[in-house]
């Protein structure tokens, strides 16, 4: 956490519950979020003086590289409010970050990704684990060309199993949205999936055979993703998705 330093309000909207503090120690201006950083934000007036302690903002949007981390009016006691989840010892890194997934709003996308750099500066995962978060985070947020390359990354970085699993599903989807369809295919077949995922890449597989025109294909790999859910119609679904295939060579 950067030490403390003073600046002024640039400006502030309990609205929109954000602003802007210009300082000489974060050119360019820190964002202020609250109510992360500050109990009583009515205390934020534009042109005031306050007490900051800040954080570098990775992928911020707007040019925005700072954002603050405990925010007071000169003279008075930095408050934390609303960010004590993101530290408190007791919980683990990754129960932290399940609780970020659970009370995920893409509505409101400056927050999140704040709490995101929160969590990863304290959480020291590996490089590629908080890349991985970070391209969830944007894929959640609807930036999938920003997700797709993290993605990536993530993925040549080395993940564990399972999140190898989860990022290879989730930059198909991406790939797929963004009209890559041909690469998000290749991205599903080129990795041995494990059993709990084999149903999800089946789910995805069939969306992007059908944005391809592939529609027997399609529906076939649709079936197959159902198939561990069909129980005693398991045969007879099996059967008739054989016969799609036949369809089609003919």
């Amino acid at each position: 956490m950067g030490r403390m330093v003073r600046g002024k309000v640039r400006r502030y909207s309990t609205e929109e519950g954000w602003g802007i503090i210009d300082s000489p120690d974060t050119p360019g201006g820190c964002v202020i979020q609250s109510p992360t950083v500050i109990d009583d934000p009515q205390l934020l007036t534009e042109g005031g003086s306050v007490e900051f302690q800040w954080q570098p903002l990775v992928n911020g949007k707007n040019d925005f590289r700072y954002y603050a981390t405990s925010v007071s009016t000169v003279g008075s006691r930095p408050s934390f409010a609303g960010a004590s989840w993101t530290i408190d010892p007791t919980v683990s890194p990754d129960d932290r970050m399940a609780a970020f997934w659970c009370e995920a709003d893409d509505t409101d996308p400056l927050r999140m990704r704040i709490q995101m750099d929160q969590l990863l500066f304290i959480a020291a995962y590996s490089d590629a684990r908080a890349v991985f978060e970070r391209a969830s985070l944007e894929d959640f947020l609807g930036d999938e060309s920003a997700a797709v390359p993290l993605y990536e990354a993530s993925l040549t970085g080395g993940l564990d199993t399972d999140r190898e699993n989860q990022a290879r599903i989730q930059l198909a989807s991406s790939l797929r949205n963004v009209g890559r369809l041909h690469d998000a295919l290749q991205v599903l077949q080129d990795f041995e999936f494990s059993n709990d995922y084999a149903s999800a890449r089946d789910a995805f597989a069939a969306l992007i055979r059908w944005d391809l025109g592939e529609g027997s294909r399609a529906l076939k790999t649709a079936l197959q993703a159902a198939e561990p859910a069909l129980g005693r119609y398991r045969r007879a679904i099996k059967a008739y998705a054989v016969e799609l295939s036949d369809d089609e060579r003919k």
